[in-house]
């Protein structure tokens, strides 16, 4: 089972959480679609101070972020325009450190016969701005190519995108069911660093720099043809315990947006330990922090969870909060902010347990310990 399949079925019961079974063989990385369901799940989040004194966060170092410098040789991607087989299904196509590959879509319909999702989503999920929203399928504890699904905003007849071996891949879509999908697959040692989207005449509608976690790529943040990202890159570990066990979450932030990541484990005695990463656009003066005041929107649940032994609740605030308290069917629990790169974040890390627990709502507080607002769940 993957995680995103773990999401979607606590996201059956946004007001409960449940401990079903372990996500296993396949980790499924989404941008923003993927980010929208899990804000109605409450599974998300950074760092944890419980009134009970279960545990401080605590703020260190990490790794740098990967920026999109050169590794490896080039030439090994290549992706051939996709076809029309005699069924009328569309054939992509391409090849990966000289291994082809191809997976074809029968017409009408939005997925392979082994269930590769390609069309069929509803809505635009990214949002204002976003030009292109990419997914990536892998396989853990392999070698294998990561797969890639890209879809173009309506509009976009073309996507450009930039590998950190240097290589320049030029995506041309097929309609999948009325979605433009594309498709390509990248060696494990091969990043992405950027995307480019094109119109019809050929100009650049948006480009994004693209987040290269340990697994794969995420694209969080959308600039104009003239626009030049200005926010500079920082990153900290926000650590809470669980049983006597550290529980971590890498924060990074920079051009790229707010990326959380995460090592995933089935149980403190787990020793496979999975990376998930999730990213969210930066705020600005049209997406505000949430919340510093009742007129902000409510609080993102954005962090990966790491069910079935514990959730993060939470996630990037205001920065005139002090602390949340976040009241639950089992307690009342206290996250104090910590900063990384210029914002807030207030999480709560709390184990999962075979009952679950219902989340009650949540507080914030300023440095006075005045009530800035009040946030009932569950968080839609």
């Amino acid at each position: 089972m993957s995680i995103e399949d773990l999401q979607h079925r606590i996201s059956a019961e946004p007001g409960r959480l449940s401990a079903p079974p372990a996500p296993v063989e396949t980790v499924i990385g989404r941008a923003r679609a993927v980010r929208a369901r899990r804000r109605a799940t409450g599974t998300a989040a950074l760092a944890v101070v419980a009134v009970a004194g279960v545990a401080t966060p605590v703020l260190a170092g990490v790794g740098p972020w990967r920026d999109g410098s050169a590794v490896g040789g080039g030439a090994a991607v290549s992706v051939n325009p996709p076809k029309v087989d005699k069924q009328g299904g569309t054939v992509f196509s391409g090849s990966a450190d000289g291994k082809k590959w191809s997976v074809s879509v029968a017409a009408g319909r939005c997925a392979t016969d082994d269930g590769d999702l390609f069309g069929c989503l509803q809505g635009w999920a990214p949002g204002p701005g976003a030009a292109a929203e990419l997914a990536s399928t892998f396989q853990t504890y392999t070698s294998a190519p990561i797969k890639y699904r890209i879809r173009l905003r309506p509009g976009v007849a073309r996507a450009d995108v930039d590998l950190t071996d240097g290589e320049r891949l030029s995506l041309t879509p097929a309609k999948i069911v009325d979605t433009p999908m594309a498709a390509f697959e990248v060696p494990r040692r091969v990043g992405i660093s950027r995307v480019t989207a094109y119109g019809a005449d050929g100009r650049v509608v948006a480009y994004s720099i693209a987040y290269q976690s340990p697994t794969d790529a995420q694209l969080a943040m959308w600039y104009r043809p003239d626009e030049t990202p200005t926010q500079p890159v920082a990153a900290g570990t926000i650590t809470a315990t669980v049983k006597g066990v550290p529980a971590n979450v890498e924060v990074h932030t920079g051009p790229f947006g707010i990326c959380y990541t995460i090592q995933h484990q089935n149980s403190p005695d787990d020793k496979k330990k999975v990376p998930n990463t999730t990213c969210q656009p930066l705020p600005s003066a049209t997406t505000p922090a949430p919340p510093t005041g009742p007129d902000r929107a409510p609080m993102g649940d954005n962090v990966p969870s790491n069910a079935p032994w514990w959730v993060a609740l939470g996630g990037l605030v205001g920065n005139g909060v002090d602390h949340v308290d976040f009241a639950l069917s089992t307690g009342t629990f206290r996250a104090s902010t910590v900063r990384i790169g210029g914002f807030s974040f207030a999480v709560c890390i709390v184990e999962l347990g075979a009952k679950g627990f219902s989340m009650v709502g949540r507080t914030f507080y300023d440095a006075s310990g005045h009530v800035l607002t009040y946030e009932p769940s569950p968080v839609k």
